[in-house]
């Protein structure tokens, strides 16, 4: 299943992007020079990509994302952290839905 959502996903990124896996079920996407509603429209995609392309015999995968755009007046920890907490808030509200935070 990781190896199909892994191709799904880079299929749709740039170049640039980068995609690695940030715990068990979790991923992450840096999205270098996107702004909010660009990324917000990424996780749109993404989302409609996996409810369009169910994956072997576990058919049809949901996806919760949490976005946030990075703010220059934050470390990289704290824009981390904010991440962080918008994917348990959106782990806390249920699935397949996108939380962010300007």
């Amino acid at each position: 299943m990781l190896k199909n959502v892994a191709m799904l996903v880079r299929e749709r990124l740039r170049h640039t992007d980068v995609f690695v896996r940030w715990g068990g079920e979790e991923f992450m996407i840096l999205a270098p020079e996107t702004t909010l509603p660009h990324a917000l429209a990424l996780a749109e995609t993404l989302q409609t990509a996996f409810r369009r392309s169910p994956i072997g015999d576990i058919g049809p995968v949901t996806a919760s994302f949490g976005v946030a755009e990075y703010r220059p007046d934050e470390t990289v920890d704290q824009w981390l952290k904010r991440v962080d907490d918008l994917v348990y808030q959106v782990k806390h509200d249920g699935r397949d839905h996108i939380s962010y935070r300007p």
